[in-house]
């Protein structure tokens, strides 16, 4: 089956200048997406492997989502230009949480934010080990949004 997503968004406080919100997907080739839910494609799986999955997956994607916050800065030249937008980033990871590769899938419009939203992803150098239910790599959509107060 062709990759699905599953979709949360956290949003956070960054400074009193401005504020941004996240949004992550996960890509997962051995999931399939029902509404509202992620399953696990295996033979017999039981509800309560579904369960475990979900939450094995959605632990990991906040953690993925923190470390990315912790790395993102809104460039002081896109600030004063008052310069806002949404960047979508894809990503891969491996097994071991090495980032595999990254780019920009949906502009902002300024290739300030771009950058940004880039240089932070690739900034946090090593992500945690995926857990044993997801594969060897792994795509995620993450959705970096700048907004100006």
């Amino acid at each position: 089956p062709a990759p699905t997503a599953t979709n949360e968004t956290v949003e956070t406080r960054q400074s009193e200048e401005f504020s941004e919100s996240t949004s992550a997907e996960l890509v997962v080739g051995e999931a399939e997406k029902e509404p509202g839910t992620t399953r696990k494609a295996v033979e017999g799986s039981s509800r309560n492997d579904v369960i475990d999955f979900d939450e094995a997956v959605r632990a990991y994607q906040i953690q993925v989502k923190e470390l990315i916050e912790r790395e993102k800065r809104y460039p002081l030249t896109a600030r004063k230009g008052r310069q806002q937008g949404k960047v979508t980033l894809v990503f891969q990871l491996n097994k071991r949480g090495t980032l595999i590769a990254s780019s920009v899938a949906g502009s902002s419009g300024y290739r300030l934010l771009d950058r940004a939203a880039l240089k932070a992803v690739r900034a946090v150098g090593q992500f945690p080990a995926l857990p044993t239910e997801l594969s060897e790599e792994t795509l995620f959509q993450v959705d970096l949004q700048f907004t100006l107060k």
